[in-house]
This record gives structure tokens, sequence and C-alpha cells, in this order.
């Protein structure tokens, strides 16, 4: 296993707070855990896209792409890759706990502790496919990589005429979008994210909705 594969590895089932602290998430009790898993190889790929990874992906053009995406909000015309490269980073080294964090079956959040912002509707745990499938394209978008250049598997595929699969990641992007905190919303919690940071994540996460509703 490579370095960075290693490092996934070291971090399954642990959640990174906003403060840098990792924290060990009590299990489920579902297969959430066992499914996370098996996607984490796709999680790897996308961390050895990360801008500085010398990785041999990176050397046959599976990298960031600073132009890819040139008409959308997260391409070159928006968020520079600086700012969607440390909201992917975030995202792709985090994802575990935040597909728990939507998909959440217990009444204690990723941590062990009482839920909080109960008015936000989760998605229930048995969609954790859909749900992990959104926020893996919402990690695409930013880090710009054309599909032609992703391997095989790697990129999820929505199809219009599943209507679960389409609800289940339009609920995602939302559910995520409220989370976010970029400033001082909830005194006293640190920000999730750098403003330009998270206003490119909120961008990705806004643009994969708008798809997932086929606008």
């Amino acid at each position: 296993m490579d370095e960075i594969g290693q490092e996934f590895a070291r971090l399954r089932g642990v959640c990174t707070m906003a403060d840098g602290k990792e924290l060990q998430m009590p299990p489920t009790g579902t297969n959430f855990e066992n499914y996370l898993l098996q996607v984490e190889p796709h999680w790897v790929t996308l961390g050895k896209m990360l801008p500085g990874m010398e990785t041999p992906g990176a050397q046959e053009g599976v990298q960031m792409s600073a132009d890819h995406g040139q008409n959308t909000m997260t391409g070159n015309q928006g968020h520079p890759l600086s700012h969607r490269a440390a909201a992917a980073l975030k995202l792709i080294r985090n994802h575990e706990a935040v597909v728990r964090d939507v998909c959440n079956p217990n009444t204690c959040n990723t941590v062990g502790k009482q839920l909080t912002m109960l008015h936000l509707k989760r998605v229930p745990v048995e969609l954790v496919q859909y749900v992990e499938e959104a926020l893996r394209y919402v990690a695409i978008k930013l880090l710009g990589v054309p599909p032609p250049t992703m391997p095989p598997g790697v990129v999820p595929v929505l199809d219009p005429n599943n209507r679960q699969q389409c609800q289940a990641w339009i609920a995602t992007t939302m559910f995520v979008m409220a989370r976010l905190q970029i400033g001082q919303e909830k005194p006293g919690r640190a920000p999730d994210l750098a403003p330009d940071a998270s206003m490119a994540m909120r961008c990705a996460l806004m643009e994969t909705g708008r798809y997932a509703n086929g606008l």
C-alpha cells in the first residue's frame, strides 16, 4: 500500500474536526462502514490528484486541471485552483465523516454527542451509496478533472430516471450546504473552511444539486 493509501487506512472511522482534532466515530451498527470501505479506493484515487501529489496517476495526466469546467462556477472563470484544492482536500480526507453526517442513523452525531440542527432533513442510511456518490461528484468538480482522464468507476453515474438517486443527491447537497460554516454562524465553533474555500465548496455543491435536478 502506498503512502496515500496508508493515510486513508489510518483515517478510517475518524472525524477530523474544524480545529484539526481527530476523533474516533462510534460504529453505526449498519452496513455504512462496509460500504465506505468498498469505495475507499475511489477516494484514494482522488487524494492522489490533489496538487503536489507526485503519483504515477499524475504522471499519466490524471491530475487537477486549472481550466477544466471553464464555463462553470467552480471552473477557471469562477474559483481559483487554490481555493478549490483547499475545499477538495478537506472533503476528500474527511469524506467518511461527511457522508455519515448526511445519513446518520443514530441520535448522536458522528463523534457521539447529541445531534444539533434537528430541523435539517437527513438521508436514510439505506441510501448511503447515493450520498457517497453525490459527495464524490462534488470532490471531482472541485478537482476540475475532466471525466475522460479518470480511472474507470471513479466518476459516479447519475441515472436521471432513478428518482430515488436524484432526490438523494439533491438532499445531500442541500444538507451539506446548510451544515457548512464559513464564519461565526454558530459562536464557539471553528469555521469548517477558509471563506474562499467555503465558497468554492458551496458552488460545487450547488452545481451538483442542479445537475441532479436536471438543470
